[in-house]
């Protein structure tokens, strides 16, 4: 009886820990974007393809700001079902960093600002209200929020999006 419970026992700690390993192999990324209340889930960066990547560049606007780009993809083959979501954030060169609050409407303070666009397929959307967060965690791990983020068709100013949410990940920073 002894050897059962001890037998149990440890089937009982092997099962426990794989699910724990597989649990935190997931969770490298948390991301809960919805556009209309749909989630929009970003591609998983891989050897072949990058669907979460960011970029920065020092010295814009005559060297008063830094600038820092973030684009998320979704996987799919079908252009009709692409989606694209671009943010890039303008900040004041005497930052140490990108963290902040972004107006996506206020674009009167020209070294603090966001803007950006999405689109699906081959429709187009630009950002005209709401505002976004950014937090560097290091190692080009951000956090991008967004607040009631309002995004309106280029072509048919009715056709209008609203994103929410946050994506927490690595990025794969693009060189070009």
């Amino acid at each position: 009886m002894k050897k059962a419970i001890l037998l149990y026992t440890m089937v009982l700690i092997l099962v426990s820990c794989s699910k724990s390993d597989s649990t935190s192999v997931n969770n490298t990324t948390e991301s809960n974007l919805k556009i209309n209340g749909v989630s929009f889930f970003p591609g998983t960066n891989n050897n072949t393809s990058n669907y979460v990547v960011t970029s920065y560049e020092a010295g814009v606007l005559n060297g008063d700001a830094n600038s820092r780009f973030f684009g998320f993809n979704t996987d799919s083959q079908a252009v009709s079902e692409l989606e694209s979501l671009q943010i890039e954030v303008v900040y004041s060169s005497t930052q140490t960093n990108g963290d902040g609050t972004y107006s996506l409407t206020d674009l009167s303070n020209f070294s603090n600002y966001a803007q950006g666009s999405f689109s699906k397929g081959l429709t187009q959307y630009s950002f005209t209200s709401g505002s976004v967060i950014i937090s560097d965690i290091g190692n080009n791990k951000f956090k991008v929020e967004f607040n009631n983020a309002v995004l309106v068709n280029f072509e048919d100013s009715t056709d209008v999006k609203t994103l929410t949410g946050y994506y927490k990940g690595t990025f794969i920073v693009d060189s070009n």
